[in-house]
């Protein structure tokens, strides 16, 4: 049930809690999955995301504490447990064609100085799966780097003058998160002035969607630092409404009931909050696991309330306890 609140009853209609994000980190991360899903290693598949460091053992690639180190998890899709550092460095010569992709795509010297059983210093764990064909059992190996180390990796080579030199123009996208879900008789008589309570606040994510250039990303969104973490990825024809869909003002008059829907059927009610803006280049990159960050404050974002994909209101996000509701400044027209 969505509760709607009076505008008096809001003591501090106010977005709180914000925290800034760290761009540089949500940059190198997507640009770590981005040119470790377009490794230079003809007739391999190979599958990135974003683990936490496993315990090791670890092959070491200098001295520096934050120095590359890589650990050989699972080869031939068994858990792989060496015996002693020979039996590791072995399974290192399994996997050299990737290492040579590793280096050619990021710079990085990966010739082994040490094994060592520390944990490595905070950083980014890349996991790799890595297999023959379709069919065959991958072999994975984690590269853990240094969090900054991704920045300096050049992204996957973009001809502007070939086939597909759309790819380095930016595109859009909008972000849409579930709400709630209300009897229609409800939803059509919100009010400006109204509240529209959801699930999710300052600390609470919520379940949302972003759908940029044909592909619908459902991953969840942290308001705190506007960051959208993608969970899975499809390809889809839909389209977001564009944020000034429902600026048109209501009518003075407004009739009772709304020819929406009878009644007592239940709306799902979302809220289209924000654009994200990434070349066609990293989008191509993006898998589970990666970040998108939204560009602009949340302070100062209009909110555009959603019955199913049909806008009815504008606002903005507004504190309720550890809640974020959407306060309606404006129905649409026809709402």
């Amino acid at each position: 049930m969505t509760d709607v609140l009076s505008p008096a009853s809001v003591a501090d209609p106010l977005v709180r809690g914000l925290e800034a994000f760290d761009a540089v980190e949500v940059a190198a991360r997507n640009r770590a999955l981005a040119v470790m899903s377009a490794l230079p290693a003809p007739g391999l598949r190979i599958a990135t995301h974003l683990v936490e460091p496993p315990p090791g053992p670890w092959i070491l690639f200098g001295e520096r504490p934050d120095a590359p180190r890589l650990a050989v998890v699972a080869l031939d899709g068994a858990p792989f447990v060496p015996e002693d550092d020979a039996a590791l460095l072995v399974a290192l010569d399994r996997l050299e064609p990737v290492l040579a992709a590793i280096e050619t795509a990021t710079g990085l010297g990966l010739e082994p100085s040490d094994i060592s059983s520390r944990p490595p210093e905070p950083g980014l764990a890349i996991a790799l799966d890595v297999a023959r064909d379709a069919d065959g059992a991958p072999n994975r190996l984690v590269l853990h780097v240094a969090a900054d180390a991704p920045a300096a990796w050049p992204l996957p080579a973009v001809d502007l003058l070939a086939d597909g030199a759309h790819l380095a123009v930016p595109i859009a996208g909008r972000l849409v998160l579930d709400a709630a879900t209300a009897p229609a008789a409800r939803v059509a008589g919100l009010r400006t002035g109204d509240v529209v309570l959801t699930a999710w606040g300052p600390t609470r994510p919520g379940d949302a969607r972003l759908i940029l250039a044909g592909r619908r990303l459902v991953g969840r969104f942290d308001l705190a630092d506007r960051r959208f973490t993608v969970i899975t990825l499809e390809e889809s024809a839909m389209t977001a409404p564009p944020m000034d869909a429902a600026i048109q003002p209501a009518q003075a008059d407004v009739p009772e009931a709304s020819p929406m829907a009878p009644a007592d059927l239940p709306v799902a009610l979302r809220v289209m909050l924000g654009e994200a803006s990434l070349p066609l280049s990293e989008l191509a990159g993006l898998r589970p696991g990666s970040t998108v960050v939204l560009g602009g404050s949340a302070k100062d974002a209009v909110a555009v309330l959603l019955a199913g994909d049909h806008p009815i209101a504008t606002g903005k996000l507004v504190a309720v306890g550890e809640a974020y509701g959407v306060l309606i400044e404006q129905l649409a027209q026809g709402a």
